[in-house]
């Protein structure tokens, strides 16, 4: 297991190795090999030399693919079957209509593109190798659900109504922003202006200056999901579960624009006078703030669990 690991790693560093190259005669080419051969032959190769054939050209891509290839090399991998619950005999204690019934798990690729992508995807989650662990102590007595980074700190804005910002040298607390009376749900710092705006559950909205709340904004009824500024054209968006979309000026605090929609947005991206929603529909729309009109709508999603970030 350890080896295939390191074969993954390595596979971009190398060419075909010797038992993946096949020699031709003269007027033959492997393209002209049928596809079932090609695969079969494939299936005589390890992982490492399989992912070095996938390189060589789309065709041999596309056939290194194939759910027959990697089907074994996950069951041989992942065998499933040693979890089953064993009786005294070593048999399994489920009979073979329970097993039809509930299905076997190593035969099944359910929410997976292929079986190659069931495979890498938990080796890379199972077996992936840490770069950087740290741990670092956020001084919150509550969870966590709000949070940004700078090149400074860590910002994070917690159940305990208190936003905690440590030092990303140090891992020490810098400083404590205090003055919410519930949840904070989400939260932004901007490096250059050194301006923090964060939301609550009470639908409230603060905008720190220094470390010091500088201003208290209030035009939500309920929980604000998500917020966005910029500092370049002095504008701050607030999202909330009382579907409104509230426009505010960060430097005097004053609200511009308040529009109702026809969903809970839950995400939310400012680029320029462009801003990028996300809703619980779940669908994505492109707002021109020059205008305050939706000039795009975009589909595709299809579990109505909502967008989340954007």
């Amino acid at each position: 297991q350890n080896k295939q690991a390191m074969d993954l790693e390595d596979v971009g560093k190398v060419g075909l190795s010797q038992s993946a190259r096949v020699p031709t005669n003269d007027g033959l080419t492997l393209a002209a090999l049928p596809n079932e051969i090609t695969v079969q032959v494939f299936s005589s190769l390890d992982i490492k030399d399989l992912l070095s054939v996938s390189q060589a050209c789309k065709h041999w891509n596309h056939l290194s693919e194939d759910d027959s290839l990697w089907k074994p090399l996950y069951k041989q991998r992942w065998n499933t079957t040693t979890n089953n619950q064993k009786n005294v005999f070593g048999g399994s204690l489920l009979s073979t209509a329970s097993k039809r019934r509930r299905g076997d798990d190593t035969d099944s690729i359910k929410g997976w593109r292929s079986w190659k992508n069931k495979y890498i995807s938990k080796l890379n989650w199972i077996d992936g190798h840490v770069i950087y662990k740290t741990v670092i102590p956020s001084g919150h007595e509550r969870p966590i659900p709000a949070m940004d980074l700078s090149s400074e700190f860590y910002l994070t804005g917690s159940e305990d109504a208190t936003i905690r910002l440590t030092s990303v040298e140090t891992g020490k607390e810098v400083a404590v922003l205090r003055g919410h009376s519930s949840t904070i749900t989400c939260l932004q710092h901007d490096e250059a202006s050194n301006i923090t705006v964060s939301a609550a559950k009470d639908g409230e909205v603060r905008i720190w200056r220094d470390h010091k709340c500088a201003q208290t904004l209030r035009g939500h009824s309920a929980r604000i999901t998500t917020l966005v500024f910029d500092t370049s054209n002095n504008k701050l968006i607030t999202r909330g579960y009382d579907c409104l979309s509230n426009i505010w000026d960060l430097e005097t605090g004053q609200l511009l624009s308040q529009r109702p929609t026809n969903s809970i947005c839950t995400a939310m991206q400012l680029y320029r006078s462009q801003l990028v929603s996300g809703y619980l529909d779940p669908q994505v729309k492109i707002w021109d703030l020059r205008t305050g009109q939706c000039h795009r709508t975009l589909y595709g999603h299809v579990v109505r669990r909502g967008l989340f970030h954007i």
